[in-house]
């Protein structure tokens, strides 16, 4: 998918040819197929091009409309490009031929700014009107795009790599300390901070408007306005829910190259993989799937419910497709602290998902070398196709008295749910009042400080200085994440446009890699009529995820299907983390000479992480590998940059 690029000058006055070029310079990297520019008195914008489709050949990004004046730059993949097409009344020859990145710009001729609502997949777009002055700028609903944005004096500027906006000389390098301070506790935030004062994402589903001087962003999609569906067979959700999946998946299978995927030995991958692997047998063609696994047996320190080797899975996954070809990423190749310098690299600032970097690294490392131009992944997955169904609180019926409704409830949900009447009580009544105050005791009531501080490297004094866990009351974060009792609002919060932010990071990894990553469990219309689904579905004869668990009963093999598992990536991070000791040793000793990294990090407890995971493995300090070692590594690493 092409990058994008603009500046613009809020007074007017021209762009110097310096600033594009500057900007373009430090996103060469994306632009795989060349690139191209447009500058114009204020407003200069950039396109970076890396196609990855067959219709997308030509370089003409940004568009100069000189009839109906303005210019548009552009990167997409459109998953409804054939109604697109006859939405907008295009022949089928004219409409085979045009790019997805084209059919924007139709799609722009035709509606204007309400466009947007008639563009699905991925993509993100700005468009300059030169007789109102006026800048237009939107991404996609939920897709694997993402927009960054700056503004100082005089000056905007915007681009899907951040690099773009580091690379202009107005643009400070300061660290924001509150996003380190969320990234740090697993705070997801609103989607907008990014670890770097001034700089801004756009979220998923919103648009932002310039006109005047003036800077307006608004959202444009509400997930919490899907309608409910209702079918008189439970049957026919499944029918119903098989069908949108798989037109899912076909609509982005559209290629320049042959297909690639990442493949787990989950539900979400797996069935992912097995739609595509249908579709592709099709056509004569076969899937390449990549799965991590560990270096080591992970069993003897691996809770239970988890598994880290998948592989078995992913290899049973493949076997029952017949046309998917798996290959498996060890990853020995690139150590932990590797994937957090490659990653920082990439993102251009830290995330929470440090402890899993490496492997990550590697696999995109591998789909690369293998010529692959798109990727299909399922990171959406668990708010939308395999939802587990969410939390029942019956009490609200019994206190305000609604025996009857309650008894009703609780029946149905027995029934329904596979449940003895105790298993019942426990789960619909005890539930809801003991788990809460069982989550507080797993950290013995939290006698020293706010429950954050016990699963992160965050500096005890600083956290304080912030008011950090006044901040997370106010914008309704809960650091014990403890179950929400109402199942759509759980989702809503899940899926709310900013607070998964993987579609972003899920694009830039696409820039820097050549790729274009794509994820069906997050096609709009797939994502709406999971949630319009009564909650009762996902969880049906006592199975949670049960909608796909029996949607695919004819495609997964039983072994992935009915796992009740999950699967644990980095399973063996203590093992590389011991090969690396030495290594990391320095980095905190670094880390302590750094004029702000002390005040920040709490570098006592991450030594102390690091000297338990040199003594062995345990179940405790392979989490806290993680959550504290490793994040506060990133974040660590990140503040060296200053």
């Amino acid at each position: 998918m092409n990058g994008i690029l603009g500046y613009l000058r809020l007074d007017g006055a021209p762009v110097a040819g310096a600033k594009l070029t500057v900007m373009q310079q430090a996103m060469a990297y994306w632009g795989v197929d060349g690139s191209a520019e447009w500058s114009d008195g204020p407003v200069g914008l950039g396109c970076q091009f890396c196609f990855c489709t067959p219709e997308e050949t030509e370089k003409s990004f940004p568009y100069h409309d000189p009839e109906r004046g303005w210019v548009l730059t552009a990167g997409a993949f459109l998953d409804n490009r054939e109604d697109l097409i006859a939405e907008l009344g295009l022949s089928a020859p004219e409409g085979r031929v045009l790019s997805d990145t084209r059919l924007i710009h139709r799609a722009y001729e035709r509606w204007g700014e309400e466009c947007i609502h008639h563009l699905l997949g991925d993509w993100h777009f700005a468009l300059w009107d030169l007789k109102n002055r006026r800048l237009f700028l939107a991404r996609d609903h939920h897709g694997n795009t993402g927009i960054c944005y700056t503004q100082g004096p005089g000056f905007f500027a915007f681009a899907s790599s951040r690099k773009a906006l580091l690379a202009l000389p107005e643009v400070p390098r300061v660290p924001n300390l509150l996003r380190l301070a969320q990234t740090l506790t697993s705070w997801p935030g609103d989607g907008i901070l990014t670890a770097h004062a001034g700089i801004y994402r756009l979220p998923p589903a919103h648009y932002l408007v310039i006109e005047a001087g003036e800077v307006k962003i608004k959202r444009y999609w509400f997930a919490e306005n899907a309608p409910r569906v209702h079918f008189p067979r439970e049957e026919d959700y499944l029918e119903a829910f098989l069908e949108h999946y798989d037109r899912a998946v076909r609509a982005r299978l559209r290629s320049n190259t042959a297909m690639s995927a990442t493949l787990s030995g989950g539900l979400d991958s797996g069935s992912v993989c097995a739609l595509a692997a249908r579709a592709l047998a099709q056509q004569g063609q076969r899937l390449s799937a990549f799965t991590s696994v560990p270096l080591e047996d992970t069993s003897p320190y691996t809770l239970k419910h988890r598994f880290g080797d998948e592989s078995a899975f992913a290899q049973a996954t493949a076997d029952q497709a017949g046309n998917i070809d798996l290959t498996r990423i060890r990853a020995a190749e690139v150590s932990p602290l590797a994937g957090i310098d490659r990653m920082l690299q990439v993102h251009d600032e830290p995330g929470h998902a440090a402890g899993n970097y490496f492997w990550i690294i590697a696999l995109l490392d591998k789909v690369r070398e293998h010529g692959f131009r798109v990727l299909l992944t399922g990171q959406g997955g668990n708010a939308t196709v395999s939802w587990t169904g969410g939390a029942v609180n019956l009490w609200p019926y019994l206190g305000s008295g609604q025996l009857s409704r309650f008894r009703q409830k609780f029946l149905d949900l027995q029934q329904r749910q596979g449940l003895s009447l105790f298993a019942g009580v426990k789960r619909f009544l005890a539930g809801p009042l003991v788990l809460p105050i069982l989550s507080r005791l797993e950290y013995g009531l939290c006698p020293n400080g706010p429950v954050f501080l016990h699963y992160s490297a965050i500096h005890p004094r600083w956290a304080q200085s912030l008011h950090l866990d006044r901040l997370m009351r106010a914008q309704d974060h809960d650091p014990y994440f403890n179950l929400d009792y109402n199942p759509l609002a759980t989702r809503y919060r899940i899926i709310q446009p900013g607070r998964w932010p993987g579609g972003g990071l899920w694009g830039e990894s696409s820039g820097v890699f050549s790729l274009e990553t794509r994820d069906p469990t997050l096609d709009k219309r797939l994502l709406e009529f999971c949630l319009g689904i009564p909650d009762i579905y996902h969880s049906a004869e006592g199975s949670n995820r049960a909608v796909l668990r029996r949607a695919f009963r004819d495609l997964l093999p039983d072994l992935v299907r009915l796992n009740r598992r999950r699967g644990l990536q980095a399973a063996d991070i203590c093992r590389r983390l011991r090969d690396q000791a030495t290594d990391i040793e320095e980095a905190l000793q670094t880390l302590e000479r750094h004029n702000l990294a002390p005040a920040i990090l709490d570098l006592p407890k991450m030594r102390r992480v690091l000297r338990s995971i040199r003594q062995g493995t345990t179940r405790k300090n392979s989490s806290e590998a993680g959550t504290i070692l490793l994040r506060g590594l990133g974040v660590g690493m990140f503040l060296l940059r200053f």
